[in-house]
């Protein structure tokens, strides 16, 4: 008489059940990486397209009304004494009106030429020209103006200036002993 084999499994056969376990949910994690990234480059585009900017976009997708562009105007190298000028724009993304109420620079070699308070209708852009005086300044100058509006949440609107100020070397004169 002949007695029945048992098989069993070996742990061969157990391993490579547990690696298809991996496997599988490796491919899991990857395709719904994937469509997440699909789907924010969607709604990211979409946004773009609504708005006619990125930074528009991604400004009302976080909930904010207003955007100011530049936040930051960088000068680069400067000289000590110049003067330079730059421009920022404010831009109402929302339908209703903002008013501005005024602003405040954090240096007074800052000159700000517009008036307030003024409103700024839905839809509408306002330009804020800003010159700073670089009499005195050495190295690194960084100085902000805080606009102010009667939007909750949005009551200051900061834009900041940058720049690195090398100083002037005075000219040598031509047949003077020093």
């Amino acid at each position: 008489m002949t007695t029945p084999i048992e098989v069993t499994k070996d742990d061969g056969a157990a391993r490579s059940g547990y690696a298809v376990k991996i496997r599988d949910f490796v491919i899991w994690v990857a395709v719904s990486v994937g469509l997440a990234s699909f789907g924010a480059s969607c709604l990211l585009g979409w946004l773009t397209w609504k708005h006619q900017s990125f930074a528009a976009g991604v400004a009302r997708f976080c909930g904010r009304d207003l955007l100011m562009t530049p936040s930051t105007f960088e000068f680069g190298t400067c000289r000590e004494g110049e003067t330079r000028e730059c421009q920022f724009e404010l831009r109402n993304l929302s339908d209703a009106p903002v008013k501005l109420l005024g602003l405040r620079t954090t240096c007074g070699c800052m000159v700000v030429q517009r008036s307030f308070p003024c409103e700024l209708p839905g839809r509408a852009s306002f330009v804020l020209p800003v010159s700073i005086s670089l009499v005195g300044a050495v190295d690194e100058v960084r100085h902000s103006v805080h606009l102010f509006t009667d939007r909750p949440g949005e009551e200051i609107i900061p834009a900041t200036i940058h720049a690195h100020v090398r100083p002037t070397v005075p000219s040598a004169k031509v047949g003077a002993l020093p």
